[in-house]
């Protein structure tokens, strides 16, 4: 079995450039950018719902749903933006 890293690994600056570079294939955009207590968050519209991806100090990035989303949906752009983000990790010019 593959080693699969998991998606709290993700940084701030590495998840605002992917979806930059690559959101609109899957209509994500970073509305606004905000701040709370040892987090980072970024305010996104996701096929025209919101989600917010938070980037904690101490326990990593995740996303919440603020609009009802599919859960299965959800998990599947999460793995899209791991998949996407290591990318440009490894591959940066």
């Amino acid at each position: 079995m593959a080693y699969s890293p998991p998606f709290s690994i993700l940084e701030i600056e590495t998840l605002r450039q992917t979806i930059a570079r690559v959101g609109e294939t899957r209509r994500l955009t970073v509305l606004n950018e905000g701040m709370m207590p040892e987090a980072d968050v970024l305010l996104c519209l996701y096929r025209n719902q919101r989600i917010n991806i938070h980037v904690d100090l101490a326990y990593g990035a995740s996303l919440h749903a603020i609009d009802p989303v599919n859960v299965q949906e959800l998990r599947a752009l999460e793995q899209w933006l791991l998949e996407h983000s290591l990318h440009s990790q490894n591959h940066e010019s």
